[in-house]
């Protein structure tokens, strides 16, 4: 048996193979890596643990960042705020993502919070990378005044503008959790915050708000 893991959301899966597609968010199995031989002990640990850390709340936003003259967009569920004076949140993002690579060459970025009518925009900005593919292509968006994507229209109900603090990150196996300053944001519309819970509700066929069907995976 081997283990692989999921480089999207980190779900990790004991078998020969890898899965189809990832029961936790949904990504194919090209999005799966070799680990090597499973540790039946740690596998066992982890088995007993994931289920209890799936109930905890989180968000959904998508955070866009900008390099030169191109910009991509991922999914995140790590948004935090942290302060009040001054305003600070934190983000983890994979090290292997592109928008890692962005925000090392830029430290700032925009998170648009999501509603959930933004069910559909999370699954297409979180199950593809922007390395083979554009996208914000045909998806509603404006730069923010630091110049990174936002989210406009139903999806959207507000953004922030986000200013790393210099120097004040923490490497977190997998990802970086990076310390930003809120430095400018806006309301864009009334609606219910997509969490990861609804999430999956949705995903599992509970519908969108009004008795509206959940969009294809």
């Amino acid at each position: 048996m081997r283990r692989w893991r999921c480089t999207v959301c980190g779900y990790v899966h004991i078998g020969s193979e890898p899965p189809e597609t990832c029961p936790v968010c949904g990504a194919g199995r090209e999005a799966f890596v070799d680990e090597g031989p499973a540790a039946e002990r740690e596998e066992a640990f982890r088995q007993a643990v994931m289920p209890v850390l799936w109930r905890i709340s989180y968000g959904l936003y998508i955070l866009g960042v900008r390099h030169g003259d191109r910009a991509n967009v991922m999914t995140t569920n790590t948004l935090i705020q942290v302060a009040e004076d001054p305003l600070l949140v934190t983000v983890a993002v994979n090290k292997g993502n592109l928008s890692w690579e962005f925000l090392r060459a830029n430290p700032v970025a925009a998170v648009s919070i999501l509603s959930e009518e933004g069910y559909a925009l999370a699954r297409h900005c979180g199950l593809q990378s922007g390395r083979r593919v554009d996208k914000l292509a045909g998806i509603p968006h404006r730069p923010a005044g630091n110049g990174c994507p936002i989210i406009i229209g139903p999806a959207s109900l507000g953004f922030l503008e986000l200013s790393l603090v210099p120097g004040a990150e923490l490497d977190a196996g997998t990802h970086t959790v990076f310390l930003a300053r809120i430095t400018n944001g806006a309301t864009l519309g009334e609606g219910r915050p997509l969490t990861y819970a609804r999430y999956q509700e949705i995903k599992k066929g509970a519908g969108l708000p009004g008795g509206g069907a959940p969009p294809p995976p």
